[in-house]
């Protein structure tokens, strides 16, 4: 449903009607600021020793903010600063242990827990162009940065709690993308909006609806899907030879916000 959904808001986008929104007048000066609050239903994790033998886990996604600043330069070119953070939480071990006869109640260990957090910081620097007044085209610079935090804790009979954390941050990865943005009013002061992007290892639909509620200033529902693969988390020396802890993030969910036009 969400896939039907997406496919006929990014149609509506791209019909041959006048634009609205997001920002598509790059006169000199002519800027908008989008700030969204992501409800990421889905957050997926594929992770490998060099890209192989890959092992995937569906993560608890959680919510993040994101934001982007569009700047008009003048002849239908913008510039473009975009930034979002989607994450997710997994418990591997959640266990109350019971108490074994023959130890002392100080001794054993009555619950174990470990805690995994995965997030994917996403920063692009784009440059648009617009063709026409229904259609621009994008290309720019995608930065990923994965990170991984895990959390682990053990209780030794009734009153002893031990535990600790390790964060782990990964490289960044950049990719070179391609992409088109396209909008079009469905009613007054309604508008759709779509985004698709594709680069090296890397892919990202967007597709939305704007209400304006006053001058220069819009309410906005939308949905993403966006994936980034191969992102390298760690190195690991062995006698054998070194090799790379490889990972893929896939990332769907709702987003609400509010768009100010300046």
């Amino acid at each position: 449903m969400k896939k039907i959904v997406l496919v006929v808001l990014l149609v509506c986008a791209m019909s041959s009607v006048a634009l609205a929104s997001p920002l598509t007048d790059y006169s000199k000066g002519n800027a908008a600021l989008d700030i969204n609050y992501r409800n990421n239903s889905t957050y997926d994790v594929n992770a490998g020793i060099n890209g192989v033998g890959k092992i995937g886990e569906s993560f608890d996604g959680k919510n993040n903010f994101e934001w982007g600043f569009t700047y008009g330069i003048g002849n239908n070119w913008a510039l473009q600063y975009r930034q979002a953070t989607p994450k997710g939480t997994l418990s591997l071990i959640d266990d109350s242990i019971s108490q074994p006869e023959e130890m002392s109640r100080s001794s054993y260990i009555t619950a174990a827990n470990v805690n995994l957090e995965a997030k994917t910081r996403l920063e692009e620097y784009n440059v648009l162009y617009k063709l026409d007044k229904n259609f621009s085209l994008f290309t720019g610079l995608v930065k990923a940065s994965p990170r991984f935090k895990v959390n682990a804790g053990v209780q030794l009979g009734w009153e002893d709690n031990y535990s600790g954390d390790l964060a782990i941050q990964g490289h960044d990865k950049n990719i070179w993308q391609f992409g088109f943005v396209a909008s079009a009013p469905l009613a007054d002061k309604l508008t759709a909006y779509g985004l698709a992007s594709f680069g090296s290892d890397y892919r990202n639909w967007e597709a939305g609806l704007g209400y304006e509620i006053a001058k220069n200033l819009e309410l906005n529902v939308n949905y993403r899907d966006m994936k980034v693969d191969n992102m390298t988390v760690a190195g690991i020396s062995t006698p054998d030879g070194n090799f790379d802890v490889k990972t893929d993030t896939k990332v769907k969910g709702w987003g609400f916000g509010v768009t100010y036009k300046f």
